[in-house]
């Protein structure tokens, strides 16, 4: 599969959707994203199950995962800081709190903003980058 070639094609349904936490969030974002390389559906499990960022941690938590750090390091592979990444690259960005892109071309990291939906921001914003 061509990575490049398949994120374009996701980020164009993405686009359709606005930040709505338990249906479109940075996490469901990128674990989408990662069901899309796989071919599973572990997303699916935890769409609708919550209706606020809080709530969702705390589903999370009841399963052992304390952070979206966590979550990335059970379900991906480190490759280290943004210098490493590829695109179709999972990043872990650390803003007013740790959040979820994915990295694309052109040193640009595709994230979810509650303000403007689908968005990007520069590569150097990386704290983490985890391949699927």
């Amino acid at each position: 599969m061509d990575r490049v070639v398949a994120l374009n094609g996701y980020l164009n349904v993405a686009r359709q959707f606005s930040i709505e936490p338990g249906q479109f969030d940075c996490a469901l974002f990128v674990g989408g994203w990662v069901d899309t390389l796989r071919g599973t559906d572990y997303v699916e499990r935890w769409i609708g199950r919550y209706r606020t960022l809080t709530e969702g941690r705390r589903l999370l938590k009841a399963e052992g995962i304390r952070s979206l750090r966590d979550l990335a390091d059970r379900e991906l592979t480190s490759v280290g800081g943004w210098v490493n990444a590829q695109p179709g690259d999972v990043a872990l960005i650390k803003e007013s709190a740790l959040c979820f892109g994915i990295n694309g071309c052109g040193g640009m990291i595709h994230v979810v903003s509650p303000v403007s939906g689908l968005d990007a921001v520069p590569m150097d914003r990386a704290w983490e980058v985890y391949r699927p």
